[in-house]
């Protein structure tokens, strides 16, 4: 029996044909200019406000107590960071020795690769914004009552409502 598809997978073929088709009209644009800003800053302030209104109310912590769930990315950061310095400083041509940003500036140059890189990072967006609400465990909200109510059993008053201790 096929599968149906959800109210929330309907949409996705169109979703993705609109990305295409901005990646594309973003792949045009010259690096650095007013277009080629807006149309960069215009997803990440769409998925930015997704991200705060699928946020959790109260998040549980998904990782074991000790563990640094910044970790990993901390590492990533520095060998990026220190590969870009080592690159920089070595001697010879830029093409033996590329940085990121000579990297970027080659992919730049074709629009078609461009806009595949921009379609790319659009994903990527979107499935950090869905996967961080999708694995977001909650804690259940604080009880009502407070400690001692007299609907609390364990509270002063007992289970007989007197307040004499049972």
């Amino acid at each position: 029996m096929p599968a149906v598809p959800g109210p929330r997978r309907a949409g996705a073929p169109a979703l993705v044909t609109v990305a295409v088709l901005y990646a594309l009209v973003a792949g045009t644009t010259e690096p650095f200019t007013w277009p080629a800003n807006v149309l960069t800053a215009l997803p990440m302030v769409a998925l930015a406000a997704l991200a705060v209104a699928r946020w959790p109310r109260r998040p549980r912590a998904t990782h074991p107590p000790g563990a640094h769930p910044v970790r990993p990315w901390v590492v990533l950061l520095v060998l990026v960071v220190a590969w870009e310095l080592i690159e920089y400083a070595a001697r010879g041509a830029r093409r033996a020795h590329p940085t990121l940003s000579s990297m970027a500036d080659a992919l730049d140059r074709h629009w078609l690769l461009k806009a595949v890189v921009f379609f790319g990072w659009l994903c990527l967006g979107a499935a950090i914004v869905v996967a961080g609400r999708a694995g977001a465990p909650s804690v259940p909200p604080p009880s009502a009552e407070a400690p001692g109510d007299p609907g609390d059993p364990g509270g002063p008053t007992g289970p007989g409502g007197t307040g004499a201790p049972s």
